[in-house]
């Protein structure tokens, strides 16, 4: 059995990819190519996360804290996978793995080669796919997606410092890398550009690459597309909310995420491109060594990314100026409502629901809750006197 190794990059519909590959899990399967149920589910990230050096959100999450711990999470891992890859091999000829993470975090030659070892101990071939799209418009979908964390600066304003230097964006260091390591003749790079696509649809493209004669029409292609980009209009709003919530607070993030996710599907709000006054400097940053990528895993001497323009309307849209001010002007009115103590917590209101019920079994209220309730009083006359008074007495 052969592996295929989707390595990313970030921001080129790799989770679309990885949504749909599970979706399609069973039909797959039948075509004889093979998805991980023990690695972790749609992103085969825990993979990665055993090979690299550094410590991620992966290991924050899973409470992992230094290398012992990492040791003992991932006991026993490598032989469960081996022993699930040699049951799918009776049947299937290939098998997936999928995860950006290989990008941005698996950044050294000894993880890759450590990973390398192993795949071709449990695989008879081993081929590496990986997408690519111009660095000023990967920067750019990184922002929406930090819009979406939490960060509230304006474009200008974010990964300020990123270069040539970058791994993480130097694509020729990045890939070489890989090819240095797995050979340059099992990688596959591919742009990402509908228009170089088969069929024009990602996911043909990729699981083409993956088996040229795999039956496209046996395959479900109705998997959510994720991810989608943010207008300029809605990341006016989102910076707003995000300057506005503590998103380290467990009340206020709950409040600050649900806020966002309604701007996000809020189509009236889809209004102007993010747009990036630096994209062009970015962009000629990279010229030389995108030529030199181009030529080394293309086999073309030349940038093939198209350089980024933007239309002087989109410019005059919204002014740096003009966004700011618009992004303050909310935040006043959000700083505002919650002032007025309008906005609850899930807990609050769980709380609020709990006492209200017990009109229907006439039980009397405890001095706890009516605690409650003199603190949600207390968020809209926080200079009540008697408000204060109670509280402390009931809090003794």
């Amino acid at each position: 059995m052969k592996c295929v190794l989707h390595i990313g990059t970030e921001k080129t519909g790799t989770t679309a990819i990885q949504n749909w590959l599970y979706s399609n899990y069973a039909q797959l399967s039948t075509q004889r190519i093979a998805l991980s149920k023990f690695l972790q589910k749609k992103n085969n990230r825990d993979l990665c996360a055993f090979f690299q050096s550094s410590f991620d959100s992966f290991f924050i999450d899973n409470g992992i804290k230094n290398i012992e711990e990492k040791n003992k999470f991932f006991l026993g891992f490598l032989d469960n996978f081996s022993e699930e890859i040699s049951k799918l091999s009776i049947d299937h000829d290939c098998m997936v793995i999928s995860s950006e993470h290989f990008h941005s975090q698996l950044n050294n030659v000894d993880g890759i080669a450590a990973l390398h070892e192993f795949l071709l101990k449990n695989f008879d071939d081993v081929k590496v796919i990986c997408y690519f799209r111009e660095q000023s418009d990967l920067r750019k979908s990184l922002y929406s997606t930090a819009l979406r964390r939490g960060f509230s600066g304006p474009l200008v304003e974010f990964m300020p410092n990123a270069g040539v230097n970058s791994i993480y964006y130097n694509y020729l260091l990045m890939l070489s890398q890989w090819s240095d390591v797995f050979g340059i003749d099992n990688i596959e790079a591919v742009l990402y550009d509908k228009k170089q696509w088969y069929d024009g649809d990602i996911y043909k493209d990729f699981i083409k690459r993956v088996f040229d004669d795999v039956d496209l029409n046996k395959l479900n292609y109705s998997a959510e597309r994720s991810n989608e980009g943010i207008s300029k209009l809605q990341s006016i709003f989102i910076r707003a909310i995000n300057k506005c919530f503590d998103f380290n607070n467990s009340q206020q993030i709950y409040i600050g995420t649900d806020l966002v996710t309604n701007v996000i599907n809020n189509k009236s709000l889809v209004l102007g491109n993010l747009t990036d006054n630096r994209a062009l400097n970015f962009y000629q940053q990279f010229d030389v060594v995108n030529k030199q990528f181009f030529e080394k895993f293309f086999g073309q001497a030349k940038n093939l990314f198209q350089a980024p323009v933007s239309s002087e309307e989109q410019k005059k849209l919204f002014s740096p100026n003009t966004e700011n001010a618009i992004v303050e002007g909310i935040c006043s009115i959000l700083n505002r409502i919650k002032m007025m103590g309008i906005l609850l917590s899930t807990a609050e209101a769980n709380q609020l629901k709990d006492i209200a019920l017990k009109y229907e079994t006439n039980e009397f209220l405890s001095k706890d809750e009516a605690l409650v309730l003199m603190k949600l009083a207390q968020k809209v006359k926080s200079k009540d006197a008697i408000i204060n008074l109670k509280i402390a007495e009931w809090e003794k």
